[in-house]
């Protein structure tokens, strides 16, 4: 069955890593028969088999392939890669309009990565108009999913007002968040503004973080 499926794209087989043992190879098979049945999700996780290298041996090509295809089946962790594939111009020519298409996709679907992205996007002006608060938006989104880097980034817009109307209360609040959902750089920014803060204000912000992760027990950090 695997050779077939196999042959339907020209291929005879798959390629796999050294020392691969029959339990993986039965594995990668089941993904792969799962894969040309259509399952989006094997076809994801196809891809990113494909893109690491692990059980078959790295194919970028093959990894574009899939992820196409999956995320033309409106598979969200899909269509967020393709959208950064396009946007860095990894694997395939730098197209900023379809790498707003995926991203956007992806972010109306909640998919925390797309979400982040799209606020990048609207950051710095690549593929949509420069916006503040269309950043800000989108931050918040993948913020309240435990995005590191959202977190962080959240934190700094209420504390300057960038985007949003200014609250150093929450600004804080957020940094702490970072610090708390792992990422490192907030612990810079949580010393230094925390030192030009009222005690009360900080305690309030403490509060509200501590709050916040109370009231949010299912949210898992997410990094980059």
């Amino acid at each position: 069955m695997a050779a077939f499926a196999f042959a339907q794209l020209g291929k005879v087989g798959p390629e796999y890593q050294m020392g691969t043992t029959g339990a993986q190879k039965a594995w990668a098979e089941d993904l792969c028969q799962r894969a040309q049945k259509g399952d989006a999700e094997a076809q994801f996780n196809l891809s990113q088999a494909y893109q690491d290298g692990y059980v078959f041996k790295q194919d970028w090509s093959e990894s574009l392939r899939w992820l196409s295809a999956s995320a033309k089946q409106g598979h969200p962790k899909a269509e967020a890669n393709l959208g950064g594939l396009y946007f860095l111009g990894k694997s395939v020519p730098r197209d900023l309009s379809q790498a707003l298409f995926w991203t956007q996709k992806a972010a109306d679907q909640g998919e925390v990565k797309g979400e982040y992205n799209l606020g990048y996007m609207y950051a710095i002006g690549q593929g949509v108009p420069k916006s503040n608060t269309e950043a800000v938006r989108w931050y918040r989104k993948a913020a309240s999913q435990g995005h590191q880097v959202a977190a962080y980034d959240v934190g700094i817009a209420y504390w300057y007002g960038m985007g949003i109307a200014q609250d150093q209360v929450k600004g804080y609040m957020w940094l702490l968040l970072a610090w708390r959902f792992g990422w490192a750089p907030s612990k810079k920014a949580i010393d230094a503004l925390g030192a030009t803060m009222d005690p009360v204000a900080m305690a309030a912000a403490r509060t509200k973080a501590d709050e916040w992760v109370k009231a949010h027990p299912n949210v898992k950090p997410v990094s980059q």
